[in-house]
């Protein structure tokens, strides 16, 4: 491919070539018919080995930080380049920022890079909007001396950068637990404030025993619920969880659908973060298309860890609300390719209506809509729940804790 100036150079010999056809004028013949063989010989031959480079000459590391991020704040994004080749080769490297805004910096370089040499692109992008958004890929254009293209690839997949509400869920105060293993069931979490967060009721099913009740928290309780310990222990374990479609819209209050599945999920899998389990952020952005992140814990809070691949066998949690007609095939896909033991909750909003419409024609829009989620994930053959976004919660830690339907 010829940048704008030989392709310039090219038309305008074409064009006097056709002109000094018709006039018979040789000179310009002969001198049109030179720069055009040349340009397409040169470009057929001379940049030959430029079109031998390859992704494997190439390494690449894109950084964002901080990671987790708080909605409407800033993020910097550094990219490094280093080309493992001995030879200099001019190149244009541009870090694609999605649908996020760019406030400071560039996400382009151009330039001459030597072999051993590294290449920095550094910018700061914003979303006003709570979700996961993304960086990348990273693209790579190779030109030769005359600045025509040689080629172009991608070196570096996408980058999620999670954008949350609030900043209490990044950045988490703890207080001392007795415990070699603190649980964060009830009395003994050691989380300030997340308390209430793992209250659970004793099910029907099961046969109680008083050694068994947590009798204090019993007694400070309001409610006639009983607290149970063994129920309020984590399960160390690798655990996936899957942002479906249909989530990405916005509630006649100003909320985000996706922020508040988010939030929800994020609350009740912090705790089993710090406890040892391995938890995967995945998101779905179309047919067989997935992006995904290891969720982990540090010195100063939760952050994203890139990774290139989730395992296989993990326990999947699949949020969603089946609106796009390529994700019950994507699903299946995502079950059979990581023989993933998959449950999937399904978000039916039609309860979210009666905050603003008369409640006999809320109950209609939530049975249709019940009847259609229903519809669609039994072509599935999963496990899978109804809920609304009140219950996710209780939803959520039920199947985190059964790894059933509930």
């Amino acid at each position: 491919m010829l940048n704008s100036r030989i392709a310039y150079i090219y038309q305008v010999s074409v064009i006097f070539f056709a002109l000094s056809l018709i006039l018979n004028l040789k000179p310009i013949i002969i001198t049109t018919l030179y720069i055009m063989i040349f340009t397409t010989l040169y470009v057929l031959l001379a940049s030959k080995e430029l079109r031998g480079i390859s992704r494997d000459d190439l390494a690449s590391v894109i950084v964002a930080n901080p990671n987790p991020a708080i909605a409407g704040h800033d993020v910097r994004v550094r990219g490094i380049i280093t080309l493992r080749r001995g030879e200099r080769i001019p190149m244009e490297i541009k870090i694609d920022s999605g649908d996020l805004n760019i406030v400071d910096g560039s996400n382009k370089w151009i330039g001459v890079l030597s072999g051993g040499d590294e290449a920095s692109i550094e910018f700061t992008v914003r979303s006003d909007d709570v979700g996961m958004r993304f960086v990348g890929p990273l693209k790579v254009a190779i030109f030769d001396r005359l600045g025509i293209l040689v080629r172009e690839f991608e070196i570096h997949p996408k980058i999620p950068i999670l954008f949350l509400r609030s900043s209490k869920l990044i950045i988490q105060p703890t207080t001392p637990s007795r415990s070699k293993h603190p649980s964060p069931g009830l009395s003994r979490n050691p989380f300030t404030g997340l308390e209430y967060e793992y209250r659970i009721s004793v099910p029907a099913t099961r046969e109680l025993h008083a050694r068994k009740i947590d009798w204090r928290r019993v007694a400070r309780s309001e409610d006639d619920e009983l607290y149970v310990k063994e129920f309020d222990k984590l399960r160390r374990a690798d655990i996936a969880i899957c942002i479906g479609s249909g989530l990405d819209l916005e509630l006649p209050d100003g909320r985000s659908v996706e922020a508040e599945v988010l939030q929800q999920a994020l609350r009740i899998t912090l705790s089993h973060i710090r406890e040892g389990s391995r938890i995967w952020l995945i998101k779905y952005l179309g047919l067989r298309n997935f992006v995904s992140a290891l969720l982990g814990h540090g010195l100063f809070g939760l952050r994203l860890i890139e990774v290139e691949e989730v395992p296989a066998s993990l326990f999947m949690i699949y949020l969603t609300r089946l609106i796009d007609s390529d994700e019950i095939e994507s699903i299946r896909w995502l079950m059979e390719s990581k023989r993933a033991d998959l449950r999937a909750i399904a978000l039916n909003l039609g309860r979210e209506l009666m905050k603003y419409y008369d409640r006999e024609h809320a109950l209609k829009i939530i049975e249709i809509e019940d009847r259609r989620l229903r519809s669609e994930a039994d072509k599935i053959r999963i496990k899978y729940s109804i809920t609304d976004l009140d219950g996710l919660q209780e939803t959520f830690r039920r199947l985190l804790s059964y790894r059933r339907m509930i």
